[in-house]
């Protein structure tokens, strides 16, 4: 508490030097109290003023240190653009000499083309000429597979009849089987068992 007391003392003090020496500068009465209104109010146009000039220096500062970026940038930009130029000469060098591998290229395709295409109209010629044959070799070759698809109808049919005749004689032991079991004798459901069964009987 004490501390504050001392602190607040320290200020009024300073705060009546100031208002003593603003008199004694702006040459006023200090009984009155309406000239130290309006040095007070002047005093914080100055304040306000001054405010809004180093406001404005800030901002040419700050533009000044953009423009100097820019600059920077700029020249960076420059820099950088012809080297781009000195390179992109050098791609151009490089694609002229290619172009120019490509047009040679290109002479020989044609005449390579040209022998092909020569040799294509020799092969049109043989394949016409072979077209008769091949026609014929088609029509012994349908000969031949509507042949196999008759034999495949009869296998089928075949195929159907044993399994048919298989079956038959398979249900025939069962029922042999079964009626010499019911009569008390032990039957094996084959061939051989039935005859033995029959020898017995």
């Amino acid at each position: 508490m004490s501390n504050t007391l001392t602190e607040l003392k320290k200020w009024q003090n300073l705060y009546l030097d100031l208002s003593a020496r603003m008199r004694t500068c702006l040459q006023m009465d200090p009984a009155s109290a309406g000239e130290h209104d309006a040095a007070i109010n002047k005093i914080v146009e100055l304040v306000h003023s001054l405010e809004a000039s180093k406001e404005k220096i800030e901002s040419q500062e700050k533009s000044i240190a953009t423009h100097e970026l820019e600059s920077k940038a700029n020249r960076e930009t420059i820099m950088r653009l012809v080297a781009e130029c000195s390179k992109q000469k050098e791609q151009t060098d490089g694609q002229n000499q290619t172009v120019s591998l490509l047009q040679k290229e290109r002479d020989m395709t044609l005449v390579t083309k040209r022998e092909l295409e020569n040799e294509l109209t020799e092969l049109n010629k043989r394949l016409s000429a072979s077209s008769a044959a091949l026609q014929s070799v088609r029509t012994n070759l349908k000969k031949n597979e509507d042949k196999m698809s008759m034999l495949n109808i009869a296998l089928d049919t075949q195929t159907d009849a044993t399994k048919m005749s298989d079956l038959k004689h398979s249900q025939f032991i069962d029922t042999i089987s079964s009626v010499l079991g019911s009569c008390g004798y032990t039957v094996n459901r084959n061939e051989q068992g039935i005859k033995e069964a029959l020898e017995n009987f």
